[in-house]
């Protein structure tokens, strides 16, 4: 388990992610100059999130509605053989 410490006179809390959401159960919050939890804030301000394209949307909507899908196409299968006897 990394242990991050302060490396001046501001505590980790100020850019700690747990600090700024109010999740931080850490006992020597707000003023901790070292901590096992800490992970900074200004970076992940910096990862942008994915764009999700209508391409990876549709197949996305396909995968959760396979079983569906594969419903109506033998619906449809089987009533195309009936019209065609």
């Amino acid at each position: 388990m990394p242990l991050y410490q302060a490396t001046g006179d501001e505590p980790l809390c100020l850019t700690c992610t747990y600090h700024a959401d109010n999740t931080c159960t850490f006992p020597k919050r707000p003023l901790a100059m070292d901590c096992t939890l800490y992970t900074d804030v200004r970076k992940q301000l910096l990862v942008a999130r994915p764009g999700y394209t209508g391409s990876f949307r549709l197949q996305a909507w396909v995968k959760r509605k396979a079983g569906l899908l594969a419903l109506i196409g033998l619906v449809l299968i089987s009533l195309l053989l009936v019209l065609l006897r």
